[in-house]
Order: structure tokens, then C-alpha cells, then sequence
């Protein structure tokens, strides 16, 4: 893991007869690099038959459900509707059949099981296909310990500096008096998913990691010290 150190305050220094108390904002960041991902899957649907769609919809959640259970692939969403598919011939306003949409929130650390999802959708009664973007995501273990560092590093960064502080102030012995820490968390950049269809989706396509499959996470820190 990488840190790294940026001053995000200024420094208050204020004295009384007896003591010297001074505050410090600093933030610590670690680029963790991640093992598990989440992508949005989407699918449509339009037949001339309400029950086509319908058996269509059900075999999607059947086999979403099959994934969860024997190749570790999680997706969460599901929900769907059938609505009377309206278009408009010669400007009339026509009802053509039902369409409709089925959106998932894939989570996965092997492509293998999402590939196998998506190469399902584009070989069924599905008319369209849609894959969204790639993002890196931490486990809530992997997040603990990261956040756990990052605390260790601001308070030996504390400690440290009370010690340059009563070289600062060679006649006063200093401390830390209070320190508060806010998690913050961002995402990197990472490869994107061009939005694919699909009709542009041979049969054999599949979706790779990102390349970049970096996390940033980040701790703001508030310092109040007292020398006396």
C-alpha cells in the first residue's frame, strides 16, 4: 500500500500565560488494490405476448439466482415490469405488443461467472443488452484494515510531531491533547466500459477487469496539541 501526506488546514497557534495550544489538520490516504468489482447489467424485452416476456424475465432471475449459488456472482436489483410497448406510425399512437426492462447491480471478483451472465442474456429472447462500468470496491474487511492503518499512521504522526513541538518550544513539554478522525473514502479512475449493446456483442464477447483496479482511501485528521 502507498500513502501519502497532505496538509489540509492551517496552522492555529494560540498562547496563554501558562500554555500553548496549536491545531492541525492533516490527511492520510492509502491506494489499496482491489480483487472484487461492481458493474450494472441491464436487459430489455418487447414481444407481441405478455407471457413471452414474462417467462423471459423469469428465466433471467432463475438463472441470476443459479450464479449467486454456484459461481459466485452477486447481483442484487431484479425488479421488473411489463408495459404496453406504445410507438407512433404516421403520427398515429399505436400499441405494439409489451416491452420490458430488467436492471441488475452485479458484484463479482471473477469474470468468468459475469462473462457466463452476460453471454446467457445475448444468446436468450433478450433484445437488448446493455453492460455499464466497471468500478473497484472494497470489502468490508479489506476497508477495516485499511481504515485501521490509516488511524496508526495519524497517531505515530502525533506523536511525532509533540516531539518537534518541544524543540520548537525548548521550555515546554508537549502533548496531544485531542485528536478527531473523519473517514472519507474516493475512487480512483479506472478502465471504462464502453456502454455496449447487444447487437454489437458477438457471441463470444466478454468483459475484462479494469486495468486500473485501484482504491483510494482517506482519513481527515483534526490535532489539537498542548505545550505547557
Amino acid at each position: 500500500m502507498k500513502k501519502s501526506l497532505q496538509i489540509l488546514g492551517i496552522l492555529g497557534i494560540f498562547t496563554s500565560l501558562s500554555a500553548t495550544t496549536i491545531s492541525l489538520n492533516e490527511s492520510f490516504t492509502n491506494t489499496a488494490k482491489t480483487t472484487s468489482y461492481k458493474i450494472n447489467v441491464s436487459a430489455e424485452n418487447q414481444s407481441l405476448s405478455f407471457n413471452t416476456i414474462q417467462n423471459n424475465m423469469e428465466s433471467i432471475l432463475k438463472k441470476v439466482k443459479n450464479l449467486k449459488e454456484h459461481k459466485n456472482l452477486d447481483c442484487s436489483g431484479g425488479k421488473y415490469s411489463i408495459n404496453p410497448n406504445v410507438v407512433y406510425i404516421d403520427n398515429k399512437k399505436e400499441t405494439k405488443g409489451y416491452i420490458s426492462n430488467i436492471n441488475f447491480t452485479c458484484t463479482y471478483d471473477d469474470t468468468k461467472s459475469l462473462n457466463e451472465f452476460i453471454n446467457y442474456l445475448n444468446k436468450s429472447n433478450i433484445n437488448k443488452t446493455s453492460i455499464g462500468t466497471s468500478n473497484p470496491i472494497l470489502t468490508e474487511e479489506e476497508m477495516l484494515v485499511s481504515y485501521r492503518k490509516l488511524e496508526n499512521q495519524a497517531f505515530t504522526f502525533g506523536i511525532d510531531y509533540a516531539k518537534n513541538l518541544e524543540k520548537l518550544f525548548s521550555n515546554k513539554t508537549c502533548s496531544i491533547k485531542d485528536i478527531n478522525i473523519s473517514k472519507d473514502q474516493r475512487y480512483t479512475p479506472v478502465l471504462r466500459n464502453t456502454l455496449m449493446e447487444a447487437s454489437a456483442l458477438s457471441k463470444t464477447s466478454s468483459i475484462a477487469k479494469p486495468i486500473d483496479d485501484s482504491l483510494d482511501v482517506k482519513i481527515n485528521t483534526n490535532y489539537t496539541f498542548l505545550c505547557k
